[in-house]
């Protein structure tokens, strides 16, 4: 299906939609949606204001829900080539239990005295119970009206689509205080899966009434997902210019250059698992999951990204990067740590710790860094148990407008890797 058809379907279901809901609106969602809520009436409204309406009608209608059944009816599981995506949505999708769990999750409205709250109790766009198959799934349309303003209508539906998906995963996951960021990480890669697949290659959210699959039109959306892999891993490479000052930096398994993408910036717009945020050393991969490192976030650079793992950075100056070798003191406490291994307790203990500033010989050494600038130089020890035990130390390069980093890196020591419990 084109694009224009894609908008002008999605379009008239919205009209449908509001012609039948002239009144209020029933359904699943929420409760009543009058004409006046979508700046519909006589008076006319503001563009927030219909924005408002028309989410709210999609809800109440039932047209998400249907695009949503619509892409999981047509969805080859075997087709998916991110394996942990195929895994959870396999299990999911056992015995049409997705399928049911959409029909039957009531979708409702936020208001200033029940607002949608997250497992950090953040007042968030969308939430729901953790390991609930089948409870409510609370939407704030002011919070998603402000994200989706000056999208188009196809965006705005993907969008909304890969959000429910993901708080439908949610209720597929185990609920536990330490599996909170973990399940985070994994329903924002169903959602973004959801968002690639829908958008750029067009699996059809966008159809309205359900159709059967042919083995070429999966080829076609697998030859064009290959291309848009391609295109992001051109996307994410250092360009040539910066290997300027690191000309045997190639093609290394001690050293490289690599990019890293501001989590808050690019979350769920990349096919690849964390949106291009983190990196591992070992691995040399941006794929999430991988062992990942380091990872940037709201202008912050941070170690530790799941489970028991977690680590130190500790600033070392304006120096050249191959200097770092010779800052004895610096790296001292980072050589000399011991990770706690098999015990899970002593090892949240530590990992606890790493969240406070430590000093030793007149240097500080934490989990998370900001007030980041081109030229500055860090040593870092990351713990990733079962995976690796790294310390490298690694420059600033360049920091580009959308605020993603450069960084070039060179490997100081790899330790046993140990055990959580």
């Amino acid at each position: 299906m084109k694009i224009n058809l894609v908008k002008k379907a999605l379009s008239l279901v919205v009209l449908v939609l509001i012609t039948q809901s002239a009144v209020a609106a029933g359904g699943g969602g929420g409760g009543g949606t009058t004409v006046s809520e979508g700046g519909n009436s006589s008076g006319g409204g503001g563009p927030d204001l219909v924005g408002a309406g028309a989410l709210k009608l999609l809800i109440d209608g039932g047209g998400l829900k249907k695009a949503m059944l619509n892409y999981v009816n047509t969805l080859q599981i075997d087709q998916v080539e991110d394996q942990l995506v195929q895994a959870k949505l396999s299990m999911m999708m056992k015995a049409n239990e997705l399928q049911r769990d959409i029909e039957d999750s009531r979708y409702v409205f936020a208001t200033k005295a029940s607002p949608c709250r997250d497992a950090f109790d953040q007042m968030v766009p969308a939430s729901t119970l953790i390991g609930r198959p089948r409870s409510p799934i609370c939407f704030d349309i002011e919070k998603l009206v402000k994200s989706y303003k000056g999208m188009s209508e196809e965006d705005v539906m993907v969008q909304f689509a890969s959000l429910a998906f993901h708080e439908h995963t949610h209720h597929y996951q185990k609920f536990s205080p330490k599996l909170i960021q973990e399940n985070e990480d994994q329903a924002n890669r169903i959602a973004g899966y959801v968002l690639v697949t829908a958008k750029f290659v067009q699996l059809p959210l966008l159809k309205w009434s359900k159709s059967g699959t042919d083995t070429n039109d999966f080829q076609s959306i697998q030859s064009m997902f290959t291309a848009i892999k391609a295109k992001e891993k051109v996307f994410m490479a250092p360009k040539e210019s910066d290997y300027k000052d690191y000309p045997d930096f190639k093609n290394r398994n001690d050293r490289g250059l690599f990019r890293l993408l501001p989590r808050d910036k690019y979350d769920n717009q990349l096919s690849i698992s964390g949106s291009g945020a983190y990196y591992s050393f070992k691995a040399r991969s941006n794929e999430y999951g991988n062992g990942s490192d380091i990872g940037l976030e709201q202008n912050a650079l941070s170690v530790g990204h799941a489970g028991c793992d977690f680590g130190f950075f500790v600033r070392i100056g304006d120096i050249p990067l191959l200097s770092a070798f010779d800052q004895i003191l610096a790296l001292q406490f980072l050589l000399d740590f011991k990770p706690a291994h098999n015990k899970e307790s002593e090892v949240r203990i530590q990992q606890n710790a790493a969240n406070y500033p430590t000093l030793q010989n007149g240097f500080t050494y934490i989990n998370r860094v900001r007030e980041l600038h081109v030229g500055e130089t860090f040593a870092l020890r990351s713990i990733n148990y079962g995976t690796s035990d790294i310390l490298v130390a690694f420059k600033i390069v360049r920091i580009d407008q959308d605020g993603s980093m450069i960084l070039a890196w060179i490997k100081i020591q790899e330790f046993e890797t140990h055990h959580c419990g």
